[in-house]
């Protein structure tokens, strides 16, 4: 019994302000993301594009801030995203290199 209340005063204050933290950045991030997806469906709204355009440029914008949202609450959380993001980023250029000629025409 000794053992876990030490381990908890040690190890448990850490790992509940981590949590904490955590949940902070979820609920900031989540607010914040639908307030630039409020902000760029109102823009979209006057622009001349077409309603599928629309929802296209919205479910990205979406995928990709909560994408970075979850790479930032798994950095909070302490887990290293380096290799996720070289990943990503080599997966993106593929994607492009292979829809240029695609786009073009």
């Amino acid at each position: 019994m000794n053992e876990i209340i030490s381990w908890l005063t040690s190890q448990g204050l850490h790992v509940g302000s981590l949590v904490v933290k955590a949940v902070l950045i979820a609920i900031i991030g989540y607010v914040l993301i639908r307030m630039v997806v409020t902000i760029v469906g109102n823009i979209l709204s006057k622009s001349k594009l077409e309603k599928a355009a629309h929802s296209l440029i919205i479910t990205l914008t979406k995928t990709v801030l909560f994408v970075l949202l979850g790479l930032m609450l798994a950095s909070s959380l302490g887990i290293d995203v380096t290799g996720i993001v070289a990943l990503a980023s080599v997966l993106t250029l593929a994607l492009s290199l292979a829809l240029q000629n695609m786009v073009s025409n």
